[in-house]
């Protein structure tokens, strides 16, 4: 083995031990070792700037069946808070521990969505913060922290700006000349994952989420559309600065691409027919999971490696 070429896996075993936040087993291990060598083989060549499409992606007819699959075990919480009544309204029938169902995300969606478009300044503010109370359901502490701080802050000339940017936006998207992100970020505890939160909430069409989970993966994994994008030095928040703000747009132009790809495909099965942006995202999501959950290593090494072909877009259907 070449200098060259122990380097380049050295690198590449770094990467994968840290998606899977544990060290690498130094002897074959029947029960992991196919899925880390293919892990493995496929961060050096993405490290040497391979792009080898037979390798890599799947096939049309493929891909659309793993979106499919990723989005219908989707399961973060679908609920939202009602701050008049101090109430938690859940938008879903089953627990949070059972997979939530696209119609339930898409109750939360239509919630926070019409408060955010809402005439009235508070209800606008109740919105805001149904983006912040929702975005950290599955971390409760968090989540207290930020709501206290965010209701506690007198911003009233932001929040009138918003409301503006919000009305402006709704009807007429393509008169807006500044990425969109940079009329959210101004409000207090709105950073660039929850400011792509709330166009997330404002047009699922268009615009996915960015949050540090798909941008730590995605940067491991020289994905060009976030490879500019910056993180602070623990790797677990997106800086706000304005780069990244343009980076954003790169992210979600590539989301929709994908969605328009999967929703042309011939025989795009009917729960795909009407696939958006944020769809996209939320299988990435779904397959790159936390180091926290409780996935058995091979498991998560699987859906890692498919979390890695989805990046890549879907291929020609000829591809085997």
């Amino acid at each position: 083995m070449t200098r060259d070429h122990r380097n380049l896996m050295d690198e590449a075993r770094q990467r994968v031990q840290k998606l899977l936040g544990r060290p690498l087993p130094e002897g074959p291990d029947p029960k992991e070792q196919l899925y880390t060598d293919e892990l493995i083989q496929d961060f050096r060549e993405r490290i040497m700037g391979k792009r080898d499409a037979h390798y890599k992606q799947y096939p049309i007819n493929r891909y659309v069946w793993k979106i499919l699959k990723a989005i219908g075990s989707f399961n973060f919480p679908a609920i939202t808070y009602d701050f008049r009544d101090e109430r938690e309204i859940s938008h879903c029938e089953c627990t949070i521990e059972k997979n939530i169902h696209r119609e339930c995300m898409r109750k939360v969606e239509k919630k926070i969505r019409s408060q955010l478009l809402s005439g009235n300044v508070e209800v606008v503010k109740y919105g805001l913060a149904n983006v912040l109370y929702w975005g950290h359901a599955e971390d409760k502490l968090k989540q207290a922290i930020h709501l206290s701080a965010f209701r506690d802050k007198n911003f009233d000339k932001e929040l009138r700006e918003f409301r503006k940017f919000c009305i402006d936006y709704n009807s007429n998207p393509s008169m807006l000349s500044e990425p969109v992100l940079r009329h959210i970020t101004k409000l207090p505890q709105f950073g660039i994952s929850f400011a792509s939160k709330t166009m997330m909430f404002l047009d699922p069409n268009n615009y996915p989420v960015l949050d540090s989970r798909i941008a730590n993966f995605a940067k491991l994994s020289r994905f060009p559309p976030l490879q500019d994008l910056s993180m602070n030095a623990s790797g677990d928040n997106i800086t706000l600065v304005r780069a990244n703000e343009d980076v954003y747009e790169k992210w979600s132009s590539w989301c929709r691409d994908t969605a328009k790809a999967v929703r042309s495909y011939s025989r795009c099965p009917p729960p795909l027919k009407d696939l958006r942006a944020v769809d996209v995202e939320r299988a990435i999501y779904q397959l790159v999971g936390s180091k926290k959950d409780h996935l058995a290593t091979e498991q998560r090494q699987k859906n890692l490696l498919k979390a890695q072909r989805l990046l890549l877009g879907p291929g020609d259907p000829d591809i085997p």
